[in-house]
Protein backbone atom coordinates (compact mmCIF):
# COMPACT_ATOMS: atom_id res chain seq x y z
CA UNK A 1 0.00 0.00 0.00
CA UNK A 2 1.40 3.63 -1.23
CA UNK A 3 2.41 5.68 1.99
CA UNK A 4 3.53 8.89 0.22
CA UNK A 5 2.15 10.83 -2.98
CA UNK A 6 4.54 13.53 -4.74
CA UNK A 7 2.35 15.36 -6.83
CA UNK A 8 2.61 18.15 -9.52
CA UNK A 9 0.34 20.71 -9.05
CA UNK A 10 0.66 22.51 -12.25
CA UNK A 11 -0.39 26.34 -13.06
CA UNK A 12 -2.86 27.78 -16.16
CA UNK A 13 -3.27 30.38 -18.20
CA UNK A 14 -6.35 31.71 -19.67
CA UNK A 15 -5.99 31.52 -23.72
CA UNK A 16 -9.75 33.94 -23.52
CA UNK A 17 -11.90 35.13 -21.17
CA UNK A 18 -14.69 36.91 -21.26
CA UNK A 19 -16.88 38.28 -18.58
CA UNK A 20 -20.48 38.03 -19.32
CA UNK A 21 -22.76 40.24 -16.93
CA UNK A 22 -23.31 40.18 -12.88
CA UNK A 23 -24.92 36.71 -11.33
CA UNK A 24 -27.97 37.13 -8.92
CA UNK A 25 -25.55 35.17 -6.64
CA UNK A 26 -23.14 38.18 -6.60
CA UNK A 27 -20.37 36.29 -8.94
CA UNK A 28 -19.45 37.37 -12.71
CA UNK A 29 -20.78 34.91 -15.50
CA UNK A 30 -17.51 33.92 -17.75
CA UNK A 31 -16.38 31.86 -20.51
CA UNK A 32 -12.76 31.13 -20.85
CA UNK A 33 -10.54 28.74 -22.54
CA UNK A 34 -8.16 27.49 -19.82
CA UNK A 35 -4.67 25.83 -20.80
CA UNK A 36 -2.36 24.08 -18.16
CA UNK A 37 1.11 24.84 -18.51
CA UNK A 38 4.29 22.70 -17.03
CA UNK A 39 5.24 25.39 -14.49
CA UNK A 40 4.08 23.76 -11.25
CA UNK A 41 3.91 23.42 -7.02
CA UNK A 42 5.08 20.31 -5.91
CA UNK A 43 2.59 18.70 -3.09
CA UNK A 44 3.75 15.88 -0.98
CA UNK A 45 1.43 13.41 0.68
CA UNK A 46 2.08 11.15 3.58
CA UNK A 47 0.02 8.90 5.83
CA UNK A 48 -0.61 10.44 9.01
CA UNK A 49 -2.36 10.05 12.49
CA UNK A 50 -3.97 13.71 11.76
CA UNK A 51 -4.29 16.31 8.87
CA UNK A 52 -1.61 18.72 8.69
CA UNK A 53 -0.21 21.55 6.24
CA UNK A 54 3.13 22.92 5.82
CA UNK A 55 6.23 23.76 3.69
CA UNK A 56 7.01 27.66 2.22
CA UNK A 57 3.51 28.78 2.03
CA UNK A 58 3.16 31.86 4.74
CA UNK A 59 0.73 31.25 7.11
CA UNK A 60 -1.59 34.20 6.01
CA UNK A 61 -1.78 33.55 2.45
CA UNK A 62 -4.81 31.29 1.00
CA UNK A 63 -2.72 28.16 -0.70
CA UNK A 64 -1.83 26.05 2.38
CA UNK A 65 -5.40 26.90 3.90
CA UNK A 66 -6.92 25.46 0.68
CA UNK A 67 -5.12 22.57 1.19
CA UNK A 68 -6.40 21.85 4.15
CA UNK A 69 -9.87 22.14 3.28
CA UNK A 70 -9.68 20.24 0.35
CA UNK A 71 -8.52 17.39 2.81
CA UNK A 72 -10.78 18.44 5.67
CA UNK A 73 -13.97 17.83 3.04
CA UNK A 74 -12.48 14.89 1.17
CA UNK A 75 -12.47 13.46 4.78
CA UNK A 76 -16.03 14.45 5.95
CA UNK A 77 -17.33 13.34 2.57
CA UNK A 78 -16.06 9.68 2.56
CA UNK A 79 -16.22 9.29 6.88
CA UNK A 80 -13.10 8.31 6.65
CA UNK A 81 -10.65 8.92 10.10
CA UNK A 82 -7.47 8.25 8.36
CA UNK A 83 -5.10 11.55 8.74
CA UNK A 84 -2.55 12.94 6.28
CA UNK A 85 0.29 14.80 5.91
CA UNK A 86 0.67 17.24 3.14
CA UNK A 87 3.98 19.62 2.07
CA UNK A 88 3.55 22.25 -0.10
CA UNK A 89 6.60 23.63 -2.09
CA UNK A 90 5.72 27.01 -3.98
CA UNK A 91 7.06 27.82 -7.78
CA UNK A 92 3.97 29.59 -8.91
CA UNK A 93 3.71 33.17 -7.62
CA UNK A 94 1.26 33.93 -5.48
CA UNK A 95 -1.77 36.79 -6.28
CA UNK A 96 -0.50 35.84 -10.32
CA UNK A 97 -3.90 34.90 -11.63
CA UNK A 98 -1.89 31.47 -12.76
CA UNK A 99 -4.31 29.22 -10.38
CA UNK A 100 -1.79 27.94 -7.58
CA UNK A 101 -4.06 27.96 -4.89
CA UNK A 102 -6.95 26.40 -7.07
CA UNK A 103 -4.35 23.66 -8.41
CA UNK A 104 -2.66 22.89 -5.03
CA UNK A 105 -6.31 22.35 -3.54
CA UNK A 106 -7.22 19.91 -6.46
CA UNK A 107 -4.27 18.08 -6.20
CA UNK A 108 -4.92 17.48 -2.57
CA UNK A 109 -8.40 15.71 -3.45
CA UNK A 110 -6.87 13.44 -6.08
CA UNK A 111 -3.88 12.53 -4.02
CA UNK A 112 -6.09 12.50 -0.93
CA UNK A 113 -8.25 9.95 -3.18
CA UNK A 114 -5.11 7.64 -3.87
CA UNK A 115 -3.68 7.71 -1.06
CA UNK A 116 -7.24 6.94 1.40
CA UNK A 117 -8.84 4.29 -0.77
CA UNK A 118 -11.82 6.84 -0.98
CA UNK A 119 -12.49 5.83 -5.01
CA UNK A 120 -14.34 8.71 -5.40
CA UNK A 121 -15.17 9.47 -9.13
CA UNK A 122 -14.39 12.43 -11.56
CA UNK A 123 -17.89 13.69 -11.00
CA UNK A 124 -17.68 13.13 -7.36
CA UNK A 125 -14.38 14.85 -7.13
CA UNK A 126 -15.97 17.83 -9.68
CA UNK A 127 -18.92 18.17 -7.19
CA UNK A 128 -16.45 18.42 -4.27
CA UNK A 129 -14.08 21.05 -6.09
CA UNK A 130 -17.20 23.37 -6.68
CA UNK A 131 -17.30 23.81 -2.60
CA UNK A 132 -13.61 24.97 -2.82
CA UNK A 133 -13.36 27.91 -5.53
CA UNK A 134 -14.32 28.51 -8.89
CA UNK A 135 -11.26 27.25 -10.94
CA UNK A 136 -10.12 24.01 -8.38
CA UNK A 137 -12.49 21.77 -10.92
CA UNK A 138 -10.28 22.55 -13.93
CA UNK A 139 -7.18 21.18 -11.67
CA UNK A 140 -8.86 18.13 -11.49
CA UNK A 141 -8.63 17.51 -15.65
CA UNK A 142 -6.07 20.11 -16.80
CA UNK A 143 -5.05 20.11 -20.94
CA UNK A 144 -7.47 22.68 -23.00
CA UNK A 145 -11.16 23.20 -21.71
CA UNK A 146 -13.90 25.73 -21.66
CA UNK A 147 -15.57 26.92 -18.35
CA UNK A 148 -18.65 28.93 -18.34
CA UNK A 149 -20.38 30.11 -15.00
CA UNK A 150 -18.06 30.64 -12.22
CA UNK A 151 -15.92 28.68 -13.74
CA UNK A 152 -17.09 25.28 -12.14
CA UNK A 153 -19.00 23.90 -15.98
CA UNK A 154 -16.07 22.42 -17.82
CA UNK A 155 -15.95 21.20 -21.58
CA UNK A 156 -12.93 19.31 -22.39
CA UNK A 157 -10.73 20.67 -25.72
CA UNK A 158 -8.66 18.94 -28.05
CA UNK A 159 -5.10 19.69 -27.29
CA UNK A 160 -4.73 23.22 -28.12
CA UNK A 161 -1.09 22.92 -30.81
CA UNK A 162 1.72 23.27 -28.56
CA UNK A 163 3.55 26.60 -27.87
CA UNK A 164 6.49 27.99 -25.86
CA UNK A 165 4.86 30.25 -23.01
CA UNK A 166 7.03 33.17 -21.50
CA UNK A 167 5.18 33.79 -17.82
CA UNK A 168 6.13 37.47 -16.28
CA UNK A 169 5.07 39.14 -13.74
CA UNK A 170 5.68 42.62 -11.88
CA UNK A 171 7.07 43.16 -8.47
CA UNK A 172 3.54 43.35 -7.56
CA UNK A 173 1.05 40.85 -7.16
CA UNK A 174 -3.20 41.74 -7.64
CA UNK A 175 -5.67 40.41 -5.22
CA UNK A 176 -8.38 38.53 -7.27
CA UNK A 177 -11.43 40.23 -5.42
CA UNK A 178 -10.04 43.78 -6.47
CA UNK A 179 -9.94 43.31 -9.74
CA UNK A 180 -13.38 41.52 -9.74
CA UNK A 181 -14.52 44.62 -7.54
CA UNK A 182 -13.19 46.82 -10.48
CA UNK A 183 -15.39 45.18 -13.56
CA UNK A 184 -18.03 47.65 -14.53
CA UNK A 185 -20.69 46.99 -17.28
CA UNK A 186 -18.62 48.22 -20.52
CA UNK A 187 -16.31 45.58 -19.21
CA UNK A 188 -18.64 42.95 -20.36
CA UNK A 189 -19.04 41.16 -23.86
CA UNK A 190 -20.70 38.31 -25.47
CA UNK A 191 -18.59 35.67 -25.56
CA UNK A 192 -18.42 35.62 -29.26
CA UNK A 193 -14.39 35.70 -29.39
CA UNK A 194 -13.96 32.81 -26.48
CA UNK A 195 -16.82 30.64 -28.30
CA UNK A 196 -14.24 31.51 -32.02
CA UNK A 197 -11.21 30.53 -30.23
CA UNK A 198 -12.39 27.42 -28.57
CA UNK A 199 -13.81 26.82 -32.22
CA UNK A 200 -10.91 27.09 -33.53
CA UNK A 201 -8.55 24.65 -31.19
CA UNK A 202 -11.15 21.72 -32.44
CA UNK A 203 -10.26 22.41 -35.90
CA UNK A 204 -6.81 22.83 -35.08
CA UNK A 205 -5.46 26.44 -34.88
CA UNK A 206 -5.01 28.84 -32.26
CA UNK A 207 -6.48 32.15 -33.87
CA UNK A 208 -4.44 34.95 -32.47
CA UNK A 209 -7.12 37.68 -33.35
CA UNK A 210 -9.19 35.73 -30.58
CA UNK A 211 -7.13 35.40 -27.44
CA UNK A 212 -8.49 38.26 -25.19
CA UNK A 213 -9.11 39.06 -21.43
CA UNK A 214 -12.20 40.47 -20.10
CA UNK A 215 -9.90 41.36 -16.61
CA UNK A 216 -7.23 43.05 -18.25
CA UNK A 217 -8.57 46.14 -18.31
CA UNK A 218 -9.71 46.00 -14.57
CA UNK A 219 -6.26 45.01 -13.99
CA UNK A 220 -4.44 47.56 -15.90
CA UNK A 221 -6.45 50.03 -13.87
CA UNK A 222 -4.99 48.97 -10.71
CA UNK A 223 -1.53 48.04 -11.72
CA UNK A 224 -0.64 50.47 -14.62
CA UNK A 225 2.60 48.54 -15.31
CA UNK A 226 1.36 45.52 -16.79
CA UNK A 227 0.52 47.49 -20.19
CA UNK A 228 4.12 48.03 -20.85
CA UNK A 229 5.28 44.42 -19.41
CA UNK A 230 2.39 43.26 -22.37
CA UNK A 231 4.16 45.76 -24.87
CA UNK A 232 7.42 44.34 -24.22
CA UNK A 233 6.34 40.64 -24.48
CA UNK A 234 5.39 41.73 -28.22
CA UNK A 235 8.33 43.55 -29.24
CA UNK A 236 10.25 40.40 -27.64
CA UNK A 237 8.19 38.18 -30.76
CA UNK A 238 5.05 37.22 -28.71
CA UNK A 239 2.70 36.13 -31.01
CA UNK A 240 -0.14 36.82 -28.49
CA UNK A 241 0.12 38.14 -25.09
CA UNK A 242 -1.96 39.27 -22.38
CA UNK A 243 -2.62 39.54 -18.95
CA UNK A 244 -3.95 35.80 -17.35
CA UNK A 245 -6.96 35.85 -14.94
CA UNK A 246 -6.86 38.28 -13.09
CA UNK A 247 -3.50 38.79 -12.79
CA UNK A 248 -0.45 40.44 -12.21
CA UNK A 249 0.89 37.87 -14.78
CA UNK A 250 1.33 38.08 -17.73
CA UNK A 251 2.03 35.68 -20.84
CA UNK A 252 3.47 35.49 -24.20
CA UNK A 253 3.21 32.53 -26.51
CA UNK A 254 6.33 31.99 -29.26
CA UNK A 255 6.27 29.12 -31.56
CA UNK A 256 10.17 28.25 -30.86
CA UNK A 257 11.99 27.38 -27.69
CA UNK A 258 14.89 29.82 -28.55
CA UNK A 259 12.89 33.11 -28.77
CA UNK A 260 11.25 32.21 -25.74
CA UNK A 261 13.85 31.39 -23.73
CA UNK A 262 15.92 35.13 -24.60
CA UNK A 263 12.79 36.59 -24.18
CA UNK A 264 12.76 35.33 -20.55
CA UNK A 265 16.21 36.51 -20.06
CA UNK A 266 15.51 39.92 -21.30
CA UNK A 267 12.44 40.15 -19.00
CA UNK A 268 14.14 38.82 -16.13
CA UNK A 269 17.17 41.13 -16.73
CA UNK A 270 14.58 43.89 -16.78
CA UNK A 271 13.43 43.13 -13.29
CA UNK A 272 10.37 40.84 -13.85
CA UNK A 273 9.87 37.70 -12.49
CA UNK A 274 10.10 35.38 -15.46
CA UNK A 275 9.75 31.79 -16.58
CA UNK A 276 9.41 29.69 -19.61
CA UNK A 277 7.30 27.01 -19.90
CA UNK A 278 5.23 24.68 -22.24
CA UNK A 279 1.07 23.35 -22.94
CA UNK A 280 0.60 20.36 -20.90
CA UNK A 281 -1.85 17.91 -21.67
CA UNK A 282 -4.93 16.70 -19.90
CA UNK A 283 -4.55 14.13 -17.16
CA UNK A 284 -8.23 13.32 -16.46
CA UNK A 285 -8.67 12.51 -12.77
CA UNK A 286 -5.30 10.66 -12.45
CA UNK A 287 -2.95 12.47 -9.77
CA UNK A 288 -0.22 13.88 -11.63
CA UNK A 289 2.35 12.19 -10.24
CA UNK A 290 6.23 14.01 -9.91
Amino acid sequence: MTETLTLKSFAKINLGLEVLGKRPDGYHELISVMQSISLHDVLTISKSTDITVDGDVPRDLPEGDLVRQAADLLGETIGIAQGAHLNLRKAIPIGAGLGGGSSNAACALLGLNLLWGAALTLDELTALAAELGSDVAFFLRGGTALARGRGHEMSALPESPRHEVVIAMPDQSLSTARVYDSVRPHHFSDGTATLALAEGIRDGPLLYSRIRNSLQAPAVRLLGGINGLIAELRRLGAKASIVSGSGSACFGLFAEHEPARRAAAVLAAAGYWSRTCTFVRAWNGRPPLA
